[in-house]
């Protein structure tokens, strides 16, 4: 209030609270003491109490650094004001660095691996699938996608944590796991010289390859490298890329055309 207060009669304006006091101070607000208020933040000023903020739902201070780096739990809950400002001061700043530091990190370590797996096949791997039969180079890719198994621990919450999504982890597990098992029919085919065991090679390399697919396309869309996956990171930042490497040569095998055969 601005102005000499006794000038306000008191039978016209009753302020629940508020005193005809010349003297009258701010009091500060505390939002400790009233999780569910939020204090008046347009600079003005706010005597004795705060002003609830109608439908805010009270959560748990450890909560609300966890909600603000997940924009999609941001849009259906209703943080309040007054907790998004106390955790500001208590230090919310350096969690969203350490979030953005954990991307950060999940990226340079994909982006390394595909350098290295990458060079090592170029230099050793293609050279070397050239100069065999197409049979065995066939079954040494094929190989590689018989290890996939370990893609279903993503659904074990001791190894991989609580925080991926279900649909997400389970749509990774089984693609894996489909995929392990159309590679060891493939090799098992490749080994006994069947006539279809090519057309079974294209089977594997393309549901493999769908499986990659739609694990990147979720892991974008839930943005999982913010949401932490425990022990299960060293799968998607080591395996991964070789997965995707191993299936790069196979189609390459795949559309090269035959050498012809010299005949005597």
């Amino acid at each position: 209030m601005r102005g000499n207060p006794v000038r306000v009669p008191r039978h016209e304006d009753n302020f629940t609270g508020v005193t005809a006091d010349p003297n009258l101070e701010a009091e500060p607000g505390s939002c400790a003491d009233h999780p569910e208020a939020a204090a008046d933040r347009a600079h003005r000023t706010v005597e004795h109490r705060h002003e609830p903020i109608p439908g805010g739902v009270e959560l748990a201070r450890a909560m609300v650094g966890y909600l603000l780096a997940h924009r999609r739990v941001v849009r259906e809950q209703k943080v309040t004001p007054c907790l998004v400002a106390d955790a500001l001061d208590r230090g919310l700043g350096r969690a969203i660095l350490s979030v953005v530091d954990a991307f950060a990190v999940f990226g340079i370590q994909n982006l390394l691996s595909f350098i290295v797996f990458g060079l090592l096949a170029w230099w050793y791997a293609w050279p070397w699938l050239k100069s065999v039969d197409r049979r065995t180079a066939f079954t040494a890719l094929t190989f590689v996608h018989a290890f996939r198994p370990i893609g279903a621990t993503v659904l074990v919450t001791s190894v991989a944590g609580t925080a991926l999504p279900r649909d997400f982890a389970a749509g990774v597990a089984y693609g894996d796991l489909a995929t392990s098992v159309l590679a060891i029919v493939t090799v098992l085919a490749l080994r006994m010289r069947l006539g279809f065991a090519i057309a079974l090679v294209w089977l594997t390399n393309v549901v493999g390859a769908a499986d990659l697919v739609n694990a990147l396309v979720g892991g974008i869309r839930y943005d999982v490298a913010r949401l932490g996956m425990g022990s299960f990171w060293y799968v998607v930042t080591i395996l991964v890329p070789v997965l995707w490497i191993a299936h790069v040569l196979a189609f390459a095998l795949l559309l090269r055309r035959p050498e012809p055969q010299v005949g005597r």
